[in-house]
């Protein structure tokens, strides 16, 4: 009979060798987006929040316009109580992609989690000018 400390160092070496294959995989390819997704999922799935932050900081480094992963990011940041970092993550998303989701979400954000009402009103704003501009001009 098989002990549970015996199956819980198995898993534990297979999601080793996983990562090192999928870090493998990159360092020969750093190109291949779904390593990319992959590598950020193994990280996701481990619940390990830094690693999650320094996968997310790599991937949007090789990808910067994948706007859902400046959201999720920032999520993160904002689940850990880290608001400030989660304010600086959705800017750097919105400073790099144009996305009308992305900027919807930042005000949302700034919304709930800001005491400031002036400082909700001016990015209400900003989201409307950026809405009109993307979309009309």
């Amino acid at each position: 009979m098989v002990s549970s400390s015996m199956l819980v160092l198995v898993s534990q070496k297979k999601m080793e060798d996983t990562l090192q294959q999928i870090e493998q995989a990159l360092k020969n390819n750093p190109d291949d987006f779904y390593k990319w997704i992959e590598y950020v999922e193994y990280f996701e799935k481990q619940e390990d929040k830094n690693a999650t932050r320094n996968a997310y900081e790599s991937l949007l480094t090789q990808y910067p316009l994948l706007y859902g992963y400046w959201k999720k990011y920032a999520e993160l940041e904002t689940t850990l109580g880290r608001l400030d970092e989660a304010k600086q993550v959705y800017e750097r998303g919105i400073n790099t992609v144009y996305s009308v989701d992305l900027w919807t979400y930042y005000c949302v954000f700034i919304a709930e989690k800001s005491q400031d009402l002036q400082e909700i009103r001016k990015f209400v704003m900003l989201h409307f000018l950026y809405q009109f501009f993307y979309f009309f001009l």
